[in-house]
């Protein structure tokens, strides 16, 4: 019967954990997808602010507006979320070359509103200097994540196959000893008889 019992909250916690994990690799999952948004949306940012200096158009300083509020959105959730000391210094990083890429961004928008191409086309290089580093970060920061959540991972199916062969050895160790003392219950019965 303590077997049995054994078992049965070993099975339990082994479902549990088993739910844990999945719900960690969901977890893990949806964070690279936020993190492949944040990315696309500052490569997008770069091509909408080079269509906005060369049409003037505010369609593509609108959608602009947009993306920029996509990464503003992700960089401050994952601040946030960040509990790791490297994960707060890449965001650190992040944070502040996204400043000065927005600064030089805005410079290049603001001289296209003024008519000044030249000024346009200077500061819109600056951003595209910049931009590069920042999406070179976002994607360290990404893979660095992505690291993480396959090292948690691989730990998670540790500890579940730790479970499941504690959970093997018990119940043949319960299947052992049930035969054993049916056995031995068998022959004080059966003894007299004879």
């Amino acid at each position: 019967v303590g077997a049995l019992i054994a078992v049965c909250a070993l099975s339990v916690a082994s479902m549990r954990r088993l739910s844990d994990l999945a719900s960690a690799a969901l977890r893990h999952n949806v964070e690279l997808l936020d993190n492949a948004a944040a990315v696309e949306a500052v490569l997008a940012q770069r091509g909408l602010a080079t269509e906005y200096t060369l049409t003037n158009e505010e369609r593509w300083l609108e959608e602009l507006n947009q993306r920029r509020a996509v990464f503003t959105a992700w960089l401050l959730r994952a601040q946030g979320d960040e509990q790791s000391p490297e994960g707060h210094a890449l965001l650190a990083q992040l944070s502040v070359g996204y400043a000065v890429y927005d600064s030089a961004r805005q410079a290049a928008v603001s001289a296209t509103q003024r008519g000044d191409r030249a000024a346009a086309r200077d500061a819109l290089a600056r951003s595209q200097d910049q931009g590069r580093t920042v999406i070179a970060i976002s994607q360290e920061y990404d893979q660095r994540a992505r690291w993480q959540g396959e090292r948690s991972l691989l730990r998670a199916r540790r500890v579940l196959r730790d479970y499941t062969l504690l959970l093997l050895s018990i119940s043949v160790a319960g299947a052992v000893a049930s035969v054993l003392s049916g056995y031995l219950l068998a022959r004080r019965i059966a003894r007299p008889i004879y």
